[in-house]
């Protein structure tokens, strides 16, 4: 193999495998941080929290106390009435007649606060980081189609890798021959 070739899949190798490394790396943060933290990693899927939060983004929650949120605070919750599809919102108010706070939430890209209270016990958690397009990257990376990429992409890494330089052996030196060879029949 020529030095230019054996050069050219070592560069290959180092990018598909940086590449290989940092997807892998994401895929596994996003799997994980719920598990080590109690948190939530969410897909932001609609606009409705522009500018701070736009579509294909991720959303890493941590759990909150609802008796310490107050209005301004970004809050992630269990939709009132819905089948268990998560919001996250901000709260414009607090009603603490009934004991148990609820609030009044609001999308920050919306002109009017979303229909129903949200109660204190429908909220799982608020906002700790938000990482633009790694919703998008990740709802990718976790599809069937996600993780054959993956591993053609390890199969290409395994492939152009160039391995060990071949080591050529040490040339062998000849005797030299001081007078000519002679065959002695018997």
């Amino acid at each position: 193999m020529t030095s230019a070739v054996r050069l050219a899949r070592q560069v290959l190798t180092v990018v598909l495998g940086t590449v290989l490394l940092a997807v892998t790396s994401v895929a596994l943060l996003v799997a994980l941080y719920p598990r080590v933290t109690d948190g939530q990693a969410l897909a932001v899927l609609s606009g409705s929290m522009r500018p701070g939060m736009e579509v294909g983004a991720m959303v890493f929650t941590e759990r909150v106390d609802p008796a310490t949120l107050g209005p301004g605070d970004v809050i992630t919750f269990v939709r009132p009435g819905g089948q268990g599809e998560l919001v996250t919102h901000r709260v414009v108010a607090v009603d603490t007649t009934s004991g148990s706070p609820a609030f009044t939430t609001r999308g920050d890209a919306n002109d009017v606060d979303d229909l129903d209270p949200v109660p204190a016990a429908s909220v799982v958690g608020a906002p700790r980081w938000v990482v633009p397009e790694l919703g998008r990257w990740a709802s990718v990376v976790h599809s069937p189609k996600g993780f054959g990429a993956l591993v053609l992409l390890t199969c290409a890494v395994i492939a152009l890798s160039p391995g060990r330089r071949p080591v050529e052996p040490d040339p062998v030196e000849e005797p030299a021959l001081t007078e000519p060879a002679r065959l002695r029949l018997v």
